[in-house]
């Protein structure tokens, strides 16, 4: 209960177990190996266990917690308890009762084996209740208190509602993406759940979530057992992008869109109303269409299906509608849908589709001529000019630069503020910059692209009209010389394309500056806030794209650096933009070189930003990739959510926690920045 986080490789099963205590506990710890019991299906680390807490001067132990994220769920508690003194000749003895909100949960006495870890849990989940409180009560024969080493809970959600008819959620391959941890399952076979069909899941259609909770550091698991159905087949054959998860009907509220169901009492929810019109759809008409037996309204228009159209659609004894305007659909349609039409029991719609054949016959097929083939000679001409005018184009810009000298003399163009064009251009890798120069390059600092802990960032223009960004350092920086040559240092030797480049620097007595490329579109920070130039919010798709690139930027840095380097500062602010939205990883003001995992940079002054830092650096204080992993992470939220890290209007709510609330209650749209007003696949999320 006390020290520092542990996770892998200390725990095998990749927990986080935070450390916990209370000013009215007593830490306890040994460095004896503490093993599990054999019916211990919980396998807590014995790293875990080795330490403990017991109340002081008193013979009480409690914890509380509220419900997390309501009445919703239903709570597995799991305590874990070793005796770690060795009580052994001595007059001493460990017995207690473990209580829930008063009443009676463990129906035996507890005492501690030493230096073997048990677990209690519950059979069956909590009662719902405001608030809990699991005590642990010393016997009055008892001479030592209680004791607790480590404390897990799971909550666990399921879907309640009735799921969609077997006749259109079809039960095919299982998908059977297990992510919950093995032993909770192992620990309800033991209790006497061993039957997961009848006590996981009461039907192949049930999908039920758990979430496991470390107590003090919460993260989720996801365990969710779908079947392949008529309607997944569709969304996978077309990659549907629809927020189209779970249940296709159920429940009621979150019916996919495109979709009508019909529910009854006595039976399961059925598809009767598919609508995919203008859906981008391609290929031929699935095959899994006909598999929705209740179907009464199709409508496939104005997408660019082809082939001929299915006869199995003919079979869906209940169609009153079937559109499939605009396609390129070919061949005969099926005589029983013109015999459906004709009688009226159908409306069909087929216009739109020039190579459709709505005769019931055979359709003449039209010879495609054959194309003439190119013949030798021109495909070898074809083939080498290029080349040929490559080598001259290379030739002439190799003696262009050749005759160009490296002076550095420059006027300002009074109309526009820059450095007219020079007689002789300038290399922008690793140059120089004076003073004075600058000065004429940003037009006597006239332009302020922002502020930073080094000092302000100006805009410029060199002398081939290139635009610029000079960050200056103050001298009231709260960040010091040091720290601004290593950034120079860093990006010299890092060149990628979502990293911004080093165009110079000025390294003058009383001035210091950093001149890199101009980023036209500011951080990302500024999109998602409002306050960039446009209007007009970043798409998904755009933000999909940032999402990338600042990913390739960030693995560079880890991989392909040598050494590797870590950020220690990945933001939202740090990203900047280009015209076209490419994203690009700045400021390494305060990066540092790390050699492995094992040898990360350690620091005793806390860094980066708060909101962005891992939990467990304000513990450990220790830095590795894996830092920049979780800050980068916290971004993908921001891109998601479009909200700070910290999130407005709370008590310093952290925006992973704000997430894992709203995800908790299983509607994924909650999180989802409002300003891109439903235009995402819900299933990138």
């Amino acid at each position: 209960m006390k020290g520092k986080f542990k996770r892998y490789p200390a725990d095998p099963l990749d927990r986080l177990w935070a450390p916990w205590s209370s000013t009215n506990w007593n830490d306890v710890s040994t460095n004896s190996t503490v093993r599990n019991l054999y019916q211990d299906s919980f396998e807590a680390p014995s790293v875990v266990m080795q330490t403990a807490v017991t109340p002081i001067n008193s013979s009480s132990l409690v914890i509380p917690w509220d419900p997390f994220p309501g009445d919703v769920n239903q709570f597995f508690p799991v305590l874990h308890i070793s005796e770690i003194l060795d009580l052994s000749g001595t007059n001493q003895s460990r017995q207690f009762n473990v209580y829930l909100n008063g009443l009676r949960w463990l129906g035996h006495i507890m005492t501690p084996e030493y230096l073997y870890s048990d677990a209690v849990y519950s059979n069956v989940p909590f009662p719902s209740f405001p608030t809990y409180n699991v005590s642990l009560e010393a016997l009055s024969n008892s001479t030592l208190p209680p004791i607790l080493n480590a404390f897990e809970l799971y909550t666990m959600m399921s879907n309640t509602s009735v799921p969609s008819d077997a006749g259109d959620v079809e039960q095919g391959e299982s998908l059977a993406k297990q992510l919950l941890d093995r032993m909770f399952l192992k620990a309800l076979r033991q209790s006497g759940h061993g039957n997961r069909s009848s006590h996981l899941h009461n039907s192949a259609h049930e999908c039920e979530e758990y979430y496991l909770i470390n107590w003090g550091y919460a993260f989720a698991e996801i365990l969710c057992l779908v079947t392949f159905n008529a309607m997944t087949a569709i969304k996978e054959r077309y990659r549907i992008q629809r927020n189209w998860m779970g249940d296709p009907c159920s429940p009621n509220a979150f019916v996919w869109d495109g979709l009508n169901c019909t529910y009854s009492f006595s039976n399961s929810p059925r598809v009767i109303a598919l609508n995919l019109s203008s859906s981008g759809l391609t290929g031929e008409i699935t095959k899994y269409v006909a598999s929705l037996s209740a179907l009464q309204y199709l409508d496939l228009s104005y997408n660019n299906l082809t082939g001929p159209i299915p006869d199995d659609l003919a079979n869906l004894g209940s169609i009153k509608l079937l559109d499939l305007t605009g396609n390129q659909l070919n061949g005969s349609v099926p005589s029983n849908l013109l015999e459906m039409a004709q009688n009226g029991l159908l409306t069909l719609r087929l216009d739109g589709n020039p190579h459709l054949c709505d005769n019931g016959t055979s359709c003449n097929v039209v010879p495609t001529p054959k194309k003439k083939k190119l013949s030798t000679p021109v495909i070898l001409i074809l083939c080498i000019v290029p080349v040929l005018i490559l080598f001259v184009v290379i030739a002439i810009v190799w003696r262009v630069r050749k005759t160009e000298g490296l002076t550095r003399g420059s006027s300002v163009d009074p109309q526009n503020g820059f450095p007219k064009q020079a007689d002789n251009s300038l290399r922008l890798e690793n140059r120089q910059f004076t003073y004075i120069e600058l000065q004429n390059i940003t037009n006597n600092f006239q332009k302020i692209l922002g502020k930073g802990g080094f000092g302000s960032v100006f805009h410029g223009g060199l002398e081939d009209g290139t635009q610029i960004a000079v960050k200056m350092l103050s001298q009231s920086s709260s960040q010091g010389t040091k720290e601004f040559l290593a950034e120079a240092q860093h990006l010299t030797r890092v060149h990628h394309r979502n990293l911004v480049s080093l165009v110079g620097y000025c390294n003058e007595v009383n001035h210091l500056a950093l001149v890199y490329e101009f980023m036209s579109q500011g951080t990302l920070q500024d999109h998602l806030r409002g306050r960039a130039n446009n209007d007009r919010a970043l798409s998904w798709r755009q933000r999909l794209h940032i999402a990338i690139d600042a990913a390739q930027g960030l693995e560079y840095l880890h991989k392909g650096c040598k050494p590797p380097l870590v950020h220690r500062d990945v933001k939202s602010g740090n990203i900047l933009l280009s015209e076209t939205l490419e994203a690009k990883i700045a400021d390494f003001g305060l990066s540092k070189a790390f050699l492995s995992e094992v040898n990360s940079h350690i620091s005793t002054v806390v860094v980066g930003t708060p909101g962005y830092l891992d939990p467990e650096y304000y513990n450990t204080f220790q830095l590795s990739e894996k830092s920049d992993v979780y800050s980068y992470g916290v971004v993908l939220l921001e891109l998601i959510t479009g909200l700070p890290p910290i999130v407005p209007g709370t008590e310093n709510v952290l925006l992973a926690q704000w997430v894992l609330q709203r995800f908790s209650r299983g509607n994924i749209e909650d999180v989802v920045d409002p300003k891109l007003e439903r235009e995402y696949d819900i299933n990138c999320v």
